[in-house]
């Protein structure tokens, strides 16, 4: 396992990770740091729990409509990007949290 940092709402997280998927993460961070962004400028300025809450509010909230989108095409998710999916969500959550 490997251990990056991760800067989101201004606050530096420690993770492990797999060798391989540093990249990975560092991306998923850009995805949420950008989130924050956008619930700060719609919100106005909040601390980073809220800050974090809203990002995984705007991210579950675009989860639901790929979902919905997906049903209504007649498209499933696949096992595997579903699973992510709700990986990403659970780690949020827990960030969230504190």
């Amino acid at each position: 396992m490997n251990r990056i940092s991760l800067d989101i709402a201004g606050h530096r997280y420690d993770i492990a990770c797999r060798a391989g998927q540093e990249g990975h993460f560092l991306g998923l961070a850009r995805v949420i740091e950008n989130k924050v962004a956008q619930a700060t400028d719609a919100m106005g300025r909040m601390d980073a729990t809220r800050q974090l809450l809203f990002a995984a509010l705007l991210l579950a909230d675009e989860l639901g409509e790929a979902r919905a989108s997906a049903v209504e095409t007649g498209a499933a998710l696949d096992d595997a990007t579903f699973d992510r999916l709700e990986t990403i969500a659970v780690r949020l959550e827990r960030l969230a949290a504190g």
